[in-house]
């Protein structure tokens, strides 16, 4: 016979997989959030440096995004530079996207404007091909998170009791 605690602790463990799933879920989507947001605030630099030669630090007080706003990512560009903003949310980008940001904040201010249009461009391509990818895998991953911790749980519940 089951008792009410072994059916009470199936229910939490279940329950505790569900919640990690979905946890799991908004990161990867955050993540994805967060490469598109750099992708735009790299294009905004790129066009602000070719259109009116904009010096960066005027380009980082001048530049807006609620999602990067949130992060604190921008209070941090304004105040001490791209490559500490960088640091602030290294976790909150997806690892290729992050590695081809930091190339870009190495590069960035080291050239003549159009130098550092090409690299802006070039920096969006691989940004968007990051996204890209990423919007592709997002897709398999949910469902993913959403039921494998779920399946295990369960089996686990039914295994044991």
């Amino acid at each position: 016979m089951v008792s009410v605690s072994s059916i009470s602790g199936g229910v939490v463990l279940v329950l505790c997989a569900f919640f990690y799933g979905l946890e799991k879920s908004r990161v990867e989507t955050k993540k994805l959030e967060m490469t598109e947001a750099m992708c735009a605030f790299v294009e905004y630099i790129g066009q602000q440096i070719e259109t009116f030669r904009t010096p960066l630090q005027r380009i980082y007080e001048e530049f807006s995004d609620e999602r990067l706003e949130k992060e604190g990512f921008l209070n941090i560009l304004r105040e001490r530079g791209l490559s500490a903003s960088l640091t602030q949310i290294k976790e909150k980008l997806p690892r290729e996207a992050f590695c081809e940001m930091e190339r870009f904040s190495n590069s960035l201010g080291a050239g003549y404007e159009k130098g550092q249009a090409e690299l802006c461009s070039y920096t969006v391509k691989r940004l968007e091909k990051t996204a890209f990818e990423g919007r592709e895998r997002l897709a398999q991953r949910l469902r993913m998170y959403r039921l494998l911790p779920v399946l295990l749980a369960l089996s686990l519940v039914i295994l044991l009791l």
